[in-house]
């Protein structure tokens, strides 16, 4: 009598062969009801950053780009990640006009912020290369919103 081609191949009949095919299955189909989880997919929160372009201890000249680090706080009571952070501009003050300071949008940092936890980023932000030097002794607060989304499969 002829052995089937999983009997030849690895001496398996052919029930061993289904029981292995509906086990990967099961396996699957647990894998993708677990992705899909609780529906949750993230959110929102904001933050704001405060520029002062003279200080002494990260300065900005006018028409100067430099790194400076955004604090994010985890408002939830699970594991996030930020999967971004829109662009800022600064308000207009008596002395300079709207958009005196501005930061660049920041796409899918990597790190993971515990529950309730803060984590720092890097924010670039730019003076404006025709800003009045009043500008430079002013502070600028750049509103942001950051999005949170949950970090399951990160863990």
């Amino acid at each position: 009598m002829e052995k089937g081609l999983l009997e030849q191949v690895r001496g398996f009949n052919v029930f061993d062969g289904l029981a292995l095919l509906v086990a990967v299955g099961l396996v699957g189909v647990g894998f993708f009801i677990g992705s899909i989880g609780g529906g949750e997919t993230g959110t929102t929160t904001t933050a704001e950053i405060t520029i002062t372009p003279d200080e002494e201890v990260r300065p900005l000249a006018t028409g100067e780009t430099r790194t400076f680090p955004l604090y994010v706080r985890n408002p939830t009571d699970h594991g996030v990640r930020v999967a971004s952070i829109s662009a800022g501009s600064s308000a207009a003050t008596p002395e300079c006009p709207a958009g005196t300071i501005t930061s660049a949008p920041v796409e899918g940092p990597t790190g993971f912020i515990n529950p309730t936890n803060i984590r720092a980023y890097d924010l670039y932000v730019t003076m404006d290369a025709n800003a009045d030097s009043k500008c430079r002794e002013q502070s600028f607060t750049l509103p942001l919103t950051v999005e949170l989304a949950t970090a399951a499969a990160d863990r």
